[in-house]
């Protein structure tokens, strides 16, 4: 085996498994239930650890799976105080660790009327249950000295968050971060009547999404030997131009920085993606997590689109495969072409369903 993925269909949220011979790293946890499909692919494959487990940010979709997984390993323990927990390590930046900072460190009340909060509170209260027996690790920022990370034949190069993300969530944590902000009928993009020149005018902006969970999503750049691949989370895309620019300067001269495949920041939404980003990497393969069904109905056929002419205007032969893990992103898709787009762009694009990597496309 070299290096294999699996992304789970997580109901709308994000769920990646990387298997290599020598390390297995599971990418946040997807959403309610998703510990079972986890669990049943990894028993299936005879895989009985997981050597690192990265909780990207808060979100639901993101957390619930991974806090199935460790209450799991709790009940066990209880049972069986020898039992090997699954999960051997875990990152996730918990609000406790204002203290790195010499601020206060806020505890919010356990009956939040935010579910966030409470999601994140119940974490903790599992972590601190565990009493050390996973190890876990916070405050993962691009600007602590130990920006970069080895796990065996897999080395993470962060790219998100940066102390001035981290601190605006932790500012608004006392306050209850409204976890419904920006998802209200209005902001849905309705755009499938548009086509996709005209989706491609609408001006890229770097600050659309100003969510401060967003804001804290761990992104990375994972390499396995020559191979690079990109993981967004949720993560702001001016933050991610800034990191790739310094990694690019450094690594890559004049060259972009070429990928296998970039997952998407937050499923494909048009508050997260940039020109400047897409003028600094090089891949004909875009991941998009999501079932389509989420309040956020994701992804946006505005991000599609700019992808779509971006790359008709640069590399004009090159296929872009958008691969999505659930059968029906791919196939009824909110964002439907047009057959004017089809006949325009339609050699350039492929929707293609894959839950594997590598594949089969």
């Amino acid at each position: 085996m070299s290096i294999e993925f699996e992304f789970f269909e997580a109901g709308h949220g994000d769920s990646i498994l990387v298997m290599t011979d020598e390390v297995n790293i599971l990418i946040d946890g997807g959403d309610t239930g998703t510990s079972e499909e986890i669990e049943n692919f990894l028993e299936e494959e005879g895989i009985d650890k997981v050597d690192l487990a990265i909780l990207t940010h808060i979100d639901k979709d993101h957390i619930m799976g991974l806090i199935e997984l460790l209450d799991n390993d709790v009940q066990k323990i209880i049972k069986n105080p020898n039992h090997n927990p699954l999960l051997k390590e875990v990152w996730f930046n918990s609000f406790k660790n204002t203290s790195n900072q010499g601020d206060k460190i806020f505890i919010a009340p356990i009956k939040s009327k935010n579910l966030s909060i409470n999601h994140h509170i119940k974490f903790t209260k599992l972590m601190d249950s565990l009493n050390g027996s996973i190890k876990y690790k916070d405050f993962i920022s691009v600007d602590n000295r130990e920006n970069r990370f080895k796990r065996g034949d897999i080395e993470i190069i962060l790219l998100s968050p940066n102390q001035k993300k981290l601190k605006k969530l932790y500012t608004k944590y006392p306050k209850e971060i409204d976890a419904t902000k920006n998802l209200s009928s209005s902001t849905y993009c309705k755009d499938s009547d548009k086509s996709i020149d005209d989706l491609y005018t609408i001006p890229f902006s770097k600050s659309k999404d100003s969510r401060e969970d967003n804001g804290s999503s761990i992104a990375f750049i994972l390499i396995y030997k020559d191979k690079k691949f990109l993981f967004l989370a949720d993560a702001h895309i001016g933050l991610i131009i800034e990191e790739l620019k310094k990694y690019k300067k450094e690594y890559n001269n004049n060259q972009k920085i070429k990928f296998e495949f970039i997952k998407l920041s937050h499923h494909g939404s048009r508050n997260n993606i940039h020109k400047d980003f897409l003028e600094l990497v090089d891949t004909n393969n875009y991941v998009i997590l999501t079932d389509s069904k989420g309040r956020n109905r994701h992804p946006d056929k505005e991000t599609l689109s700019k992808i779509i002419v971006h790359h008709d205007k640069t590399i004009p032969l090159a296929k872009i495969n958008f691969i999505f893990n659930h059968s029906k992103g791919a196939k009824y898709s909110r964002y439907a072409f047009s057959k004017e787009d089809l006949e325009k762009y339609g050699k350039n694009f492929k929707l293609v369903h894959e839950n594997s990597y590598p594949w089969s496309i």
